[in-house]
């Protein structure tokens, strides 16, 4: 009967074949260089253990073979189950945070408790991605809802996660070095030990789950009729997800982290016309097989070409990322909604309502003393110690430059993140989402490596990498108006490819990594006078164009309709919000490098704070973003004194403790 609705989708059979096709294909020209085709049955039969080639074609080429093919259908299984349980289908392991919760302990216990691996590396990722799934799952709970708290959780997750990793990174690169390449998903195989041991161990957790497939198949058509007929909705939630739980941890600790199979091997089973269950279960993790397949047969093939070990992962995410382009650039939203869209996060309990400028008063003047702290409070040899200018004119100078550069940052990044969030009417948007940061950092990592590493032409060539993204950005937004999701959505998708390809340079083991990798986290360390200077005038010049923009600010979030009936001029006016705020990112990405959420978590401080109207709401999100990016640089700089981190690891830790505290508490500033 499946074969049947198969064959109605021809377009969807074609490109599944063809994708087994080039699997096969290049699996075919790659080890017919040392055996022939002719030589494959012998080799299996009566395999010559003198021959170089029957001996890598036996023990590496076929138990890579089927590594791919066995993590590719786990990660699908797993991706088929969480979308069914979670009822959202951007749920996976890597969306839900427990595959980045696992590699972070398996990170820690390499550090600091070697020991714990006689244990087994399985148990180390279980345990960690057993606490990521908790504390997603609490979240979840305490904003009593499902699908999208779970989702903004795991987000939330794995960008503290990475703060951490990056921290660890800098602090122990030799110790962590092996995990680059590891972490981007490595399949590589030198016996069938490996291989047979992690198909024994998930073969009786997917066992586990297809037990519960017709209760999961209830449970799809609401808890009402799950509950009517008898299922406890807890215990089946929380015996699949362990399921899926068990089986992440088995992948990660056996090949690393390798993204989009579990997200895109289900779209693609239900895009060829599986509906059911059951019928999704089995054809996904046949395409998790046969895309982990092509993506490691790619991977090998051009590691070969470059001279590089490429990852995996990164390939499965370029092989992902372009589909969702592809749609955007054929897609063309509707300028016209059918409802109209009110932003949530402008709707304020009255008796959280504070005077809008005393509020921001009380901001400017907690940045004037942490601002005079950060300049004249110091350490050295003998403890912390006051260096005023007329004592110390050279340290306190070079503060100053720092100080200049982080309060513009702050702003600029607030300020975009703010616009963002208003004209989406999604308050977890950020300058992030847009992809202008992961260009910025494409364009650090091929200037590095393509011409000399000075400072000119760094900033060069992420000013290349930002406008570049910007470019494309507003191409492929151009027939939906400038919409607000199809941006966001094209964003991150860029971000995916971009990161893609740093994860590979990172593996590359060249000895410019660990610098591309300080220059990759943000960082005021390097900025020069002048630099300071033309970020201060980009901020001025931003926050003196706020009320020019404000009526679009109150008026966009009301819908298309209510903004056509007042006469403006929608495709313009979020042309000019959307270049304002990727120019803002753009810059601040060119001074200091990529940061994150320091344009998430500035406006949503100041919502929190009562700022409802959007003039008051900017320059409110403006002094807390200058606030957070000061404190930042300031912990950096003494927290592990001589040690310094980066601002740009402080913020995004920072950052997320307190949205995650914020969501433990079921509080919602929305």
């Amino acid at each position: 009967m499946l074969l049947g609705k198969f064959m109605k989708r021809p377009v969807a059979i074609f490109i599944i074949f063809m994708v087994c096709a080039l699997a096969a294909v290049l699996f075919w020209l790659r080890v017919s260089h040392y055996l022939p085709l002719s030589l494959w049955y012998a080799a299996l039969v009566t395999p010559r253990p003198d021959s170089i080639g029957v001996l890598i074609f036996l023990y590496n080429d076929l138990p890579r073979l089927a590594m791919a093919g066995i993590c590719g259908a786990g990660l699908a299984f797993s991706g088929v189950v969480s979308q069914q349980m979670l009822r959202n289908p951007l749920a996976e392991p890597m969306t839900l945070g427990i595959a980045s919760g696992s590699y972070l302990v398996l990170s820690l216990v390499t550090v600091f408790f070697p020991v714990l691996f006689i244990a087994g590396r399985e148990w180390v990722a279980f345990v960690g991605g057993g606490l990521a799934l908790c504390f997603v799952m609490l979240i979840a709970l305490r904003q009593r809802t499902s699908g999208v708290s779970l989702i903004l959780a795991g987000m939330i997750l794995n960008l503290c996660c990475s703060a951490v990793g990056v921290i660890l990174a800098i602090l122990y690169f030799r110790q962590l070095s092996f995990m680059a390449l590891w972490g981007g998903g490595s399949l590589a195989q030198y016996d069938w030990r490996s291989t047979t041991q992690l198909f024994l161990h998930l073969l009786p957790c997917i066992g586990f789950c297809l037990l519960f497939a017709r209760p999961m198949g209830i449970y799809g058509t609401g808890d009402v009729q799950a509950k009517n007929l008898g299922i406890s909705v807890p215990w089946l939630l929380a015996a699949t997800m362990g399921a899926v739980l068990l089986i992440t941890a088995l992948i990660v600790s056996s090949v690393g982290i390798i993204g989009f199979v579990g997200l895109g091997a289900p779209h693609l089973a239900r895009l060829a016309g599986a509906r059911r269950l059951r019928d999704r279960l089995l054809w996904a993790s046949v395409l998790g097989m046969v895309l982990l397949w092509l993506a490691d047969e790619l991977a090998r093939r051009l590691s070969g070409l470059w001279g590089l070990m490429i990852p995996v992962g990164a390939v499965t995410t370029l092989l992902g990322a372009p589909v969702i382009l592809g749609y955007l650039s054929r897609a063309k939203t509707s300028v016209m909604p059918r409802e109209t869209r009110v932003l949530p996060a402008m709707t304020v309990p009255a008796e959280k309502k504070k005077s809008r400028w005393a509020l921001l008063t009380s901001n400017l003047v907690c940045l004037l003393v942490l601002s005079l702290v950060f300049l004249v409070l110091g350490k050295g040899l003998h403890g912390w110690q006051l260096e005023f200018p007329w004592h110390s004119a050279p340290r306190v100078s070079l503060r100053l430059i720092q100080l200049t550069a982080a309060i513009s940052v702050g702003v600029l990044l607030a300020i975009a993140g703010g616009i963002i969030q208003n004209l989406s009417g999604n308050t977890m948007a950020s300058p992030d989402l847009l992809g202008i940061t992961a260009g910025g950092a494409l364009g650090i990592t091929a200037t590095l490596f393509l011409s000399p590493a000075n400072t000119g032409n760094i900033v060069m060539g992420c000013a290349l990498g930002c406008g570049a993204v910007l470019l494309l950005l507003l191409l492929l937004g151009r027939r939906s108006h400038y919409a607000p999701e199809t941006l966001l959505l094209a964003g991150v998708s860029l971000t995916l490819i971009l990161q893609a390809v740093s994860t590979v340079v990172m593996a590359s083991g060249d000895l410019r990594v660990m610098q591309l990798f300080s220059l990759l986290i943000g960082s005021t360390y390097s900025v020069r006078p002048h630099q300071a200077e033309i970020v201060l005038l980009s901020a001025i010049a931003l926050v003196a164009i706020l009320p020019l923009i404000q009526r679009w600010l109150v008026i966009l979030p009301l819908g298309a309709q209510v903004a056509y009936g007042l006469g403006i001029n929608i495709r313009f006016a979020r042309l000019v919000l959307w270049l304002l705020s990727a120019s803002a990112t753009a810059m601040a990405t060119m001074i200091v490098g990529p940061l994150s959420f320091i344009g998430l978590v500035a406006p949503h401080m100041a919502r929190m704070q009562g700022a409802d109207k959007p003039l008051p709401f900017l320059l409110t999100s403006a002094s807390f973003g200058a606030l957070l990016m000061l404190a930042a640089d300031w912990m950096g700089r003494w927290m592990l004194f001589p040690r310094e981190i980066a601002t740009g690891a402080i913020a995004s830790l920072t950052g997320g403790i307190y949205l995650v505290i914020i969501m433990l508490r079921g509080r919602r500033a929305a």
